[in-house]
């Protein structure tokens, strides 16, 4: 699969997007609006794209700052933001209407994903005797908040709901390392384990229930995972010298996006000034194959992918990038492909793919580039079938 890029405009500032960042592109929806948070006047702020890749600033909740982390295919986003009486530095979670308007999801609270339904999982903290926690929240569409507890530590977070209320995220286990969970809809959480390390952290689930993440293996190394239906992982390793591996989506047919670190000698730059990796590229799954996403771009016009963060159920994907050292957004759409399947042939399996697709907007499958599969595309691609009849 390769990619056309499209250039959504410069962000500025010096940190790296994704989820626990700040600046930067976060999610696409299935209508290709994308959210994240740029710098306004010197403050950040929450955005949201249209189609065409327009930002509109969302504003806050009445303080300096909000940032965006996560939008469902309403267009409704989430995370968090300063209010009027916010101390320095914190805030409350947000969910927008479709106007974009912002509603206070109630204090200490941080929004982190936002299903179809408009459920908003995240987290909410306290202090006891001095000790700051946090636990995994869902907040239902009419503001009534769920604690999903821990796995026998002190934290958690949800980090993703899928459409059925499951929600992916890390909780803390009672020797205080962290796993990665997933719950019923009924929000009974699985620990889902590691890759033979110590911990785990659940990013991304699909309507399908597949959890997205990354582990530690026995010897330290972090890989990216993807489990099957019955919660089991499946180490998807990392991209060559690559010793981190960062997820941070899934889609509905299993297409995992993220970020890949190495030593410090590589990569664009450090995320923090303590940081002992740097972001070296952004990642996409093909088939359970991981691949480095600037081999697969044509048209990046210099520009080098640091992080993708989201990934929508036609393939697009969004995130990072750095040109002339300054941070910019970019979409990538697929460019369109009679190899349906990806197996190096076209014929009648491919056709059939597409036929399937056909009257819906797929950039994968549109060859004539007119906004729509139709049956035009379908013969374009009986030209090119390897074989007389299109036979496999």
């Amino acid at each position: 699969m390769l990619y056309r890029y499209t250039d959504l405009g410069i962000l500025n500032g010096s940190a790296i997007s994704g989820k626990g960042a700040y600046l930067g592109v976060a999610a696409i929806n299935n209508a290709g609006q994308v959210t994240g948070t740029r710098i306004v006047d010197g403050s950040f702020h929450a955005f949201i794209t249209n189609s065409s890749g327009q930002m509109t600033d969302l504003g806050t909740l009445g303080g300096d700052f909000s940032t965006a982390t996560a939008i469902n295919n309403a267009g409704q986003v989430t995370d968090y933001s300063q209010t009027t009486t916010s101390p320095t530095g914190h805030g409350n979670a947000f969910v927008t209407n479709s106007s974009g308007q912002m509603t206070d999801l109630g204090n200490d609270t941080q929004g982190w994903a936002i299903n179809d339904a408009g459920q908003v999982t995240g987290s909410v903290s306290s202090v006891t005797d001095g000790n700051y926690n946090y636990h995994a929240i869902v907040i239902n569409s009419n503001g009534q908040m769920t604690d999903l507890g821990t796995l026998g530590g002190d934290r958690s977070s949800g980090w993703a709901i899928n459409n059925a209320g499951q929600v992916t995220g890390t909780a803390q286990i009672t020797d205080g390392s962290d796993h990665a969970f997933v719950t019923d809809s009924n929000g009974q959480k699985t620990d889902l384990g590691t890759l033979g390390g110590s911990q785990s952290h659940g990013r991304a689930i699909n309507n399908a229930g597949q959890v997205a993440g990354e582990a530690e293996t026995a010897d330290g190394s972090i890989h990216a995972f993807v489990t099957n239906s019955s919660g089991q992982m499946t180490d998807l390793g990392t991209l060559g010298d690559g010793h981190y591996m960062g997820v941070s989506d899934i889609n509905n047919a299993g297409q995992i996006v993220g970020s890949f670190f190495k030593a410090p000698a590589a990569g664009a730059f450090v995320t923090n000034p303590t940081a002992s990796f740097k972001y070296s590229g952004a990642f996409v799954t093909d088939n359970g194959v991981v691949k480095d996403l600037n081999s697969l771009v044509a048209n990046s016009a210099g520009s080098t992918l640091i992080s993708a963060n989201g990934i929508n159920d036609v393939g697009q994907i969004t995130g990072t990038s750095i040109l002339n050292g300054l941070i910019h957004a970019f979409l990538l759409t697929p460019v369109a492909s009679c190899d349906a399947n990806k197996d190096g042939k076209v014929n009648v399996t491919d056709l059939s793919i597409i036929y399937t697709a056909k009257n819906t907007v797929n950039p994968a499958y549109d060859l004539d580039g007119d906004g729509k599969v139709t049956v035009r595309d379908m013969r374009i691609c009986v030209l090119k079938c390897n074989n007389a009849n299109c036979q496999p």
